[in-house]
């Protein structure tokens, strides 16, 4: 924040003034490629200055400064903070299946609880803000109601333990902020996500079995980046469910699904959680989100399930029409010459 005071009087009131100009606050985002940093840097790269840490995956935004930088390389991250005076660091990396966790473990610690470690560390040094993306995995799912941030954590897989790790590496630093999620929405890559994957089955009437055993409390990707800024601009500090109102088993949000998008629900059949064939996990990650809706009670109607699941179908559609608008345009141009 920048002030100025005039050294002329106001003509009239005979007061001294001031006008205050707000800078563009400076951002470090690591994991900017990946499917939540994505939506964060499309959302945001207007409003911030930009600064996005790039692995193999191609980031295609404009207004965005792209960064090939070692995350693990203290020295360098440390220095590059420090020389283009960023106000705040964002970590939405992550190795984010758990399979591939339980399998590559060192992987998993490295992603979940070094680098974080070294980000906090570095945001600590320089006194700055920390934002990390946690899981609502960390529990063992045998209890019917829902997780707050207070209850007793008891992660079941490696993916699970590494986040909790990281989260306890985290939390004791003054500025940080923690949020606990499980979200859905369209890929902005080839890579598919699971409501993709569900979309895509039904509009070609193959059949998709979905668990009706495991519960969760899905939000709306573009629903969860406003909510973290939003908890940014508030200044939030320390550990909160962002999450949806209602929790809901994935038989029963395929349903739900598949009603909006008028497809035939008959396509989608129950089955059970098989620990014999998949890595063990809980069977019930539902999160309660009471913590952040009494404090910002603003947020509590757009985290109802059906209006995450509405908002994803408008936006779902309006992209379809915008990429065909794309491809007529370009066929205008080509009849044209």
């Amino acid at each position: 924040m920048i002030l100025f005071w005039p050294n002329t009087p106001h003509l009239l009131l005979k007061i001294r003034t001031f006008i205050i100009i707000f800078k563009m606050r400076n951002l470090l985002i690591v994991g900017s490629s990946g499917f939540l940093g994505s939506y964060f840097v499309k959302k945001f790269r207007n409003k911030y200055n930009l600064f996005a840490v790039i692995n193999k995956s191609k980031l295609i935004q404009s207004k965005v400064t792209k960064l090939k930088l070692n995350i693990l390389n203290h020295k360098q991250i440390y220095s590059f903070v420090k020389d283009n005076n960023i106000d705040l660091i964002i970590n939405f990396a992550g190795l984010t299946s758990v399979e591939k966790c339980q399998v590559n473990r060192d992987k998993a610690y490295t992603s979940h609880v070094i680098i974080p470690n070294k980000l906090k560390s570095i945001a600590k040094f320089l006194n700055i803000g920390f934002v990390h993306i946690s899981t609502d995995h960390l529990f063992d799912g045998k209890y019917k109601g829902k997780y707050s941030e207070k209850s007793k954590t008891k992660p079941l897989n490696i993916y699970a333990k590494t986040k909790l790790l990281g989260e306890n590496k985290i939390k004791n630093y003054k500025k940080s902020l923690i949020i606990r999620t499980n979200f859905f929405g369209k890929s902005l890559t080839k890579k598919k996500t699971f409501a993709d994957k569900i979309l895509a089955n039904l509009k070609k009437e193959k059949k998709i079995y979905l668990w009706n055993d495991v519960y969760f409390t899905p939000i709306y990707i573009e629903n969860l980046v406003d909510i973290i800024e939003y908890l940014i601009r508030n200044k939030a500090k320390g550990i909160y469910n962002v999450s949806s109102n209602e929790k809901i088993s994935k038989y029963d949000f395929g349903i739900k699904l598949s009603k909006n998008f008028k497809l035939k629900t008959n396509n989608i059949l129950k089955n059970k959680f098989d620990k014999n064939i998949f890595v063990s996990r809980p069977k019930n990650m539902s999160l309660d989100n009471s913590k952040l809706v009494n404090k910002y009670k603003i947020l509590k109607k757009k985290l109802s399930i059906n209006f995450q699941v509405k908002k994803f179908k408008k936006s779902y559609n309006e992209k379809k029409k915008f990429y065909w608008s794309i491809f007529f345009n370009v066929i205008k141009v080509f009849r044209k010459n």
